[in-house]
């Protein structure tokens, strides 16, 4: 499920503010303020009770998980295989992020301090929450 959730929105992006440092393998643009440093939460509105995980570290690693919502956990349950480990660019309002070996490509439709947004190719949006 989390491969179907990062194949229908994908990830994070930056501000296209040139005069702006940023953070992550090849980031170009980024707001200082607005990093994608960090470990964000995103719910698609039409999936109720699953939660993508996604950290981002800044030489250009990532992870992502699909978390179920109120549901019973068991160790031999995952989604997706778990955890899954990646990596990530981030071009202008772009990003390129590569888990178990697919490609894809978001834009940054909106990227704060503590929330962001990636519109993936068929323009579905997606909002991620920054964790604490």
């Amino acid at each position: 499920m989390a491969f179907a959730l990062f194949t229908l929105v994908g990830l994070v992006g930056c501000d296209s503010d040139s005069s702006k440092s940023g953070s992550g393998s090849g980031s170009k643009n980024a707001p200082a303020s607005a990093s994608i440093v960090g470990t964000w939460e995103g719910r698609d509105p039409e999936i109720k009770g699953f939660v993508l995980v996604m950290s981002f570290q800044a030489d250009g690693k990532a992870t992502m998980e699909t978390v179920l919502e109120n549901m019973p956990k068991a160790d031999n349950v995952t989604i997706d295989n778990g955890k899954q480990e990646g990596t990530y660019k981030l071009e202008d309002k772009t990003l390129s992020a590569t888990f178990m070996g697919s490609e894809k490509k978001m834009t940054v439709k909106e990227l704060t301090a503590d929330k962001m947004v990636l519109t993936n190719d068929k323009g579905k949006d997606m909002t991620f929450t920054k964790k604490k």
